[in-house]
């Protein structure tokens, strides 16, 4: 048996309990009964729960896989829980009488296991064991069985109803009736009288097998007296806890050493009640008097057995909450007749309050020299007129004299600086004058000349009635205290001012409670209210930017961790409650709660800097660098175009005779119109650049605007009509202008080509002149694509455009927009666009100062080979003077060309053969793109040799080429000689793969 007492459920056991311990006792007494039973803590819980609730538990049969000799043990126990109640009848414990039942219950489990084995189980278990047939007649028995019922002669084959049909074994036959019909196993207690007229406990356990029915029945007389006698221990532990001023009862037997006491002395000694209840030797006892107070209460014991009679000793205990507690305790020592010392009875009484008076009372007179000299610093009490009363040491080691020199005499006279002294008494007067305490700084000079600052507090010295006898006070030298905090002030002033200079916000993050605290200029950065000094990162993560969050919290996250270094650093965005956008740049680090790798984070202390400015400045420098490398892309493709015609004219001039002049008059044609090209390309280069520098002077005359507008009409048209574009104009009678003729037709010219090229094939285009608020507006309007809000604001910098197809219709280098803004601000006017939206057409509108009065107006290649086999080439390319010249010199090698300058017209002319030799093709087509025409003309002709021809000409966009199965990839102007070689090396008759050959232009 064993009790499990107080809120840790301190365990105190028998012997047999010990036994049922195995290994773990004896450790296990005194420590928590459910650590003790860690591995069935789950299964144990619930029984001693119930019992702490004041509710008694028995279970018959509880199996429980226990660890108590070193490996899983699985073990049934049978125990009836009864609850123990304290002074207050709250349950303070448990009490426990347990039977291990384990041989029984495996002795069943392996009754069934192996038939050899049977009878032997049988024979040796310590419980009768009847097997029934179906028809209730005994099959089989064991010797247990033969002497619990005695009957004459063996009971195999006698009928189990009348072996047991006399009162409670009646109970017993019904039970197998009814398991044998439902196939339930059951169980029963039932009491009989046996023949010695002693009434006996019995459990008889029914389970239906194959055979019939397995009866066990087993004498649980004993379990029964076990748990009546637990049923009077608890009653009798609670009669002892009413009894009141007694806290506990002991007889000792001295002959056996036996120490039997009641519960509350269990409890007043610290040990387990059952311990208690069954018997300790005094030497154990002994362990829970104080060790100070063990020896004299030996003596006493000693005394008290050689004499005999009365005891009594006062001595402290340890209680089971480990504090000591005094008792005093009386008894008397019984003798035999030889006068040897037998029985010890006595009762325990509690003392503590009693001495705990008696010490305070002890401890008064010394409590003021303890005080005083335990205190660091100087510690005092002064009469009413400042003479010295009580003074520790460092009273003395500040006056540099011993107490005898200075008790009872005053600071005055005992301070060489009279100044020092008399402020000091000055400030005592007013303390006991007024009654009311105080705390001060006072400057003092130390014993060895050092001036020294001193916090001193001061309070009156009041009797039992109030009246104010003195001082008293105690200092503490704060002079290193002083300066450190000086020195932190200027610290801090340097540390706020070399952030205010630097533009920093500080904050520092509690990741356990989520408050972030920040100070003024942090709050106004992130932008909370600035009043608000603490913010929860919560509130904060809606103010970051969604696409950012996500990175900042997982970099928080990574920092927290142990083994990180702690370290935080991210550049991310925040949204301002009236929708402002501010980059900021955060770093922080973390402060562990020690250095041990699994620390625990405590705190992030960071800062947070404004980098709107300079997020700006790097993307405006990063889009000015991809506008760059835009511009020379499209730069080399632009000079490429007139350069292929160009060079495909010199080579075809080598071949032509010289008095083929009708040729030559066509050639030198197409080689003048794209040099004349490429010399615009480089004037708006150079104009751009002096003109946005101000390095070209405009002329100041008089200018009719609508001159300008037909000028820059008849330069506009051919690209109007060749787009099928209808040009609506209005403009007034007379609208006069201050400025250069010239440059504003150039200004007009490319607003009007901008809206042809950007305008898709038979669009409208508008121009407009309105005169009004003395200034001159003229508009150009198309239908075409449109701008979005992304291209608008930047539609006027250099080299921007807008998105691009391959085919790179629309043409130029992105300068014009910004030449001609250029142009009109020196005439003091503006250049300003708008648009709808992607295809909803855009309108670009110039103001110029109306003209104040009525002025003069200003009016406006070497020869070679021809190739081994004449082959059939279709050359395609949107630029005609480049497919009419490389068609020609094709010509002139004796090839078959057909030409086509569109990618549906490539199409039909490749049907009308069953068979080519070579596709050349431009990427840059208006209604599709190369790689779409490649894919069209695999379907529609058979073909050997596809060759792109394009203005770029780096890796990817070779790469780009063979992937859409090309043979070959030339760039634009291309090399002659090298195209020649291409078509020679292909045999027009025997083709075996068609392969296809894209030529490229973008």
């Amino acid at each position: 048996m064993f009790v499990a007492w107080g809120p840790t459920r301190t365990l105190i056991y028998n012997d047999y309990y010990a036994e049922i311990l195995g290994n773990k006792h004896p450790d296990a007494l005194g420590r928590d009964f459910l650590e003790v039973w860690y591995e069935i803590r789950e299964q144990l819980q619930p029984i001693v729960s119930s019992a702490l609730r004041g509710e008694p538990v028995q279970m018959r049969d509880i199996p429980l896989m226990v660890q108590r000799h070193g490996y899983p043990e699985q073990t049934h126990f049978s125990f009836f829980y009864s609850p123990v109640r304290g002074d207050g009848l709250e349950v303070e414990g448990l009490f426990c009488a347990c039977t291990e039942i384990t041989a029984q219950v495996l002795a069943e489990q392996r009754l069934a296991e192996s038939e050899a084995r049977h009878r032997d189980v049988l024979n040796n278990m310590d419980e009768a064991f009847l097997l029934l047939g179906s028809d209730f007649r005994v099959l089989e028995t064991n010797d247990a069985a033969s002497c619990l019922i005695k009957t004459e002669g063996d009971m195999v084959g006698k009928d189990f109803g009348a072996l047991f049909s006399e009162g409670g074994l009646a109970s017993v036959y019904s039970m197998c009736q009814r398991v044998s019909a439902s196939g339930m196993p059951e169980q029963l207690d039932y009491s009989h009288v046996s023949a010695e007229q002693e009434l006996r406990w019995f459990e008889a356990r029914a389970y239906k097998v194959d055979a019939g029915l397995a009866v066990f029945v087993r004498d649980i007389t004993e379990h029964k007296k076990v748990a009546a006698d637990a049923a009077d221990a608890a009653e009798r532990v609670q009669l002892a806890l009413d009894a009141g001023a007694i806290v506990g009862t002991w007889v000792w037997t001295i002959p056996d050493n036996r120490f039997i006491a009641d519960a509350r002395f269990a409890a007043s000694f610290g040990l387990e009640e059952e311990q208690c209840k069954s018997g300790l030797p005094l030497e154990y006892v002994m362990e829970s008097i104080h060790a100070d107070d063990r020896a004299k209460v030996t003596m006493a014991i000693e005394e008290v057995m050689s004499r005999g009679g009365a005891y009594r000793c006062e001595y402290r205990v340890s209680q089971r909450d480990g504090c000591f507690r005094w008792v005093e305790a009386n008894g008397r020592v019984e003798h035999d007749a030889a006068g040897r010392a037998v029985r010890f009875p006595g009762v325990l009484l509690d003392i503590e309050e009693r001495r705990r008076m008696e010490s305070e009372r002890d401890q008064a007179g010394t409590l003021l020299r303890m005080f005083t000299d335990a205190v660091p610093g100087v510690v005092y009490a002064k009469d009413r007129d400042g003479r010295f009363v009580v003074a520790n040491h460092g009273v003395a080691e500040l006056l540099g004299l011993p107490p005898e020199k200075f008790l009872g005499l005053t600071d005055g006279d005992v301070l060489a600086d009279s100044a020092q002294s008399a402020a000091i008494m000055a400030t005592d007067k007013r303390i006991m004058d007024s009654g009311v305490g105080e705390q001060i700084e006072e400057d003092v000079m130390l014993s060895d000349g050092t001036p020294a600052i001193w916090l001193s507090t001061k309070a009156p010295w009041r009797d039992e009635n109030g009246n104010i006898l003195g001082l008293i006070g105690s200092s503490v030298d704060i002079t290193d205290r002083k300066r450190m905090e000086n020195e932190l002030r200027v610290s801090e002033q340097r540390f706020a001012l070399a952030m205010d200079v630097a533009q920093f916000g500080t904050w520092v993050w509690e990741p356990h409670s989520g408050d972030v605290h920040m100070d003024l200029r942090c709050r106004q950065i992130v932008g909370v209210d600035t009043d608000e000094e603490v913010v929860t990162l919560d509130v904060l993560s809606q103010r970051i930017h969604t696409e950012d969050w996500p990175r900042v919290e997982a970099a928080l996250q990574h920092a927290l961790q142990p083994g990180s270094g702690g370290s935080y650093s991210e550049e991310f965005r925040w949204i301002h409650a009236d929708g402002q956008v501010v980059w900021t740049m955060a770093r922080g680090q973390v402060l562990f709660e020690s250095d041990l790798p699994n620390a625990r984070p405590l705190s992030m202390i960071g800062t947070v800097l404004d980098i709107t400015e300079r997020r700006r400045m790097v993307e405006s420098l990063e889009q000015a660098d991809r506008r760059k490398d835009e511009f020379l892309a499209m730069l080399a493709h632009e000079l490429r175009n007139p350069l292929a015609p160009i060079a495909t004219a010199a080579s075809l001039l080598d071949m032509v005779p010289m008095d083929d002049e009708a040729s030559v008059r066509q050639i030198g044609g197409v080689i003048t119109r794209q040099v004349s090209h490429m010399t615009e390309l480089v004037d708006d280069l150079l104009d751009v650049s002096r003109v946005t520098r101000g390095q070209v002077e405009v002329a100041r005359e008089p200018v009719d605007i609508r001159s300008v507008m037909d000028a820059a009409v008849e330069q506009a048209q051919p690209l109007i009509a060749e787009r099928g574009h209808v040009l609506t104009t209005q403009f007034p009678d007379a609208a006069l202008v201050i400025g250069d003729r010239h440059r504003l037709v150039q200004v007009v010219a490319n607003l009007l080509n901008n809206a042809a090229k950007y305008t898709p094939a038979n669009g409208r285009l508008q121009m407009s002149i309105q005169v009004q608020n003395e200034q001159v507006q003229l508009r150009v309007t198309d239908n075409g694509i449109g701008m979005d809000d992304a291209l608008l604001p930047t539609v006027f910098e250099l080299f921007s455009q807008g998105k691009r197809t391959p085919d790179r219709s629309q043409g130029g280098l992105g300068i014009g927009l910004a030449l001609a803004r250029s142009i009109v601000e020196q005439h003091g006017g503006t250049l300003e666009a708008t648009s709808l939206g992607p295809n909803l057409g855009s309108t670009f509108t110039m103001t110029l100062p109306l003209a104040a009065t009525q002025e003069m107006l200003v009016q406006a290649p070497s020869a070679t080979t021809g190739a081994s086999t004449a082959l059939k080439i279709l050359v395609v390319d949107d630029n005609r003077d480049a497919a009419e010249v490389l068609a020609v010199l094709l010509d002139a090698l004796g090839h078959d060309v057909e030409i086509a300058f569109d990618g549906a017209g490539a199409v039909a002319i490749a049907r009308t053969e069953p068979r080519w030799d070579a596709f050349i093709l431009d990427i840059g087509l208006p209604d599709m793109t190369g790689y779409e025409l490649a894919r069209q003309l695999k379907i529609a002709a058979d073909c050997s040799t596809y060759i792109a021809l394009t203005g770029y000409n780096q890796s990817r966009d070779r790469q780009k080429s063979k992937a859409a199965g090309f043979d070959h990839h030339l760039a634009k102007p291309a090399d002659f000689g090298r195209l020649q070689e291409i078509l020679n090396g292909i045999d027009s008759i025997e083709l075996e793969n068609s392969k296809e050959i894209q030529v490229t232009r973008c």
